[in-house]
């Protein structure tokens, strides 16, 4: 029973991340290209007629698992970020329509229509959404686990509060609207001030890699010696060694991700 449910929660996690990254194809059709993807690999890498064939094997076999993977991930961490850059100008639009006499769902389904991609076809799910009997509240909670903003968060929790105790929507709409634009600004001043450090961590953690692969073109016995002549000790180096970089690049990417 756990088993199933740890396997159902990662096909949710999954489709979550297909609908995000507005990838339209389900949990399923992405794991078993992944599946595919990956055997493919392991087959060419054991077939290649290489030495180490078989570690050769079983790293193209984690890049085909985990390539669609990485992939996925970084679609929908640019979809989100397009979002959440266009949401106080899609927010503008919404109150300049509440001032000319819109409604809420009116305002909504214009920023929809006139809003960019993403944040306009998001808007309009949750117009269709409306349509289809759920609330307003429940559609916008849809599209808050849909992106994941905090930025949506705080503008849905205005709209809940302006609902409960009343007030000028208008007003609030663009009080939002600038405390989002102050908030984008201040986090691209933050990358700007942390790009250096985050390179840094990638050229230290890259160098190494890039010097073993130039010594082993350069003088290919010299550097594969340590595999042939004393094959426990030289793998046990390269795994401590990798080890280290990676947990050395874990960390100097925790430092410089600074939340604002």
């Amino acid at each position: 029973g756990g088993r199933a449910g740890n396997a159902s929660g990662f096909s949710l996690k999954i489709a979550r991340e297909l609908a995000q990254a507005d990838v339209k194809i389900t949990a399923g059709e992405f794991l078993m290209f992944s599946a595919i993807l990956s055997s493919v690999g392991a087959l060419i890498g054991f077939a290649l007629p290489l030495g180490g064939h078989v570690v050769l094997g079983v790293v193209l076999l984690l890049a085909g698992w985990y390539g669609p993977r990485f992939w996925l991930k970084r679609k929908r961490r640019q979809r989100m970020s397009a979002f959440n850059n266009q949401l106080a100008d899609v927010i503008g639009i919404m109150g300049g329509a509440l001032r000319s006499g819109y409604g809420l769902v009116q305002a909504m389904e214009l920023a929809g229509r006139e809003g960019p991609s993403p944040t306009g076809p998001e808007f309009e799910r949750v117009v269709r959404e409306i349509g289809l009997g759920l609330s307003s509240d429940e559609a916008l909670n849809n599209l808050v686990v849909r992106m994941e903003s905090e930025e949506l968060v705080l503008m849905v929790t205005a709209l809940n509060v302006q609902r409960e105790v009343g007030g000028n929507l208008v007003e609030v709409l663009e009080t939002i609207a600038s405390t989002i634009r102050e908030r984008t600004k201040l986090t691209a001043e933050v990358k700007v001030l942390t790009a250096q450090q985050a390179y840094s961590g990638y050229i230290i953690a890259l160098l190494p890699v890039a010097l073993a692969l130039l010594l082993t073109v350069i003088n290919p016995n010299y550097m594969l010696s340590i595999f042939r002549d004393t094959t426990w000790c030289g793998w046990t180096m390269v795994g401590c060694s990798g080890s280290m970089i990676f947990a050395g690049f874990l960390i100097i990417r925790k430092i410089v991700n600074i939340q604002v």
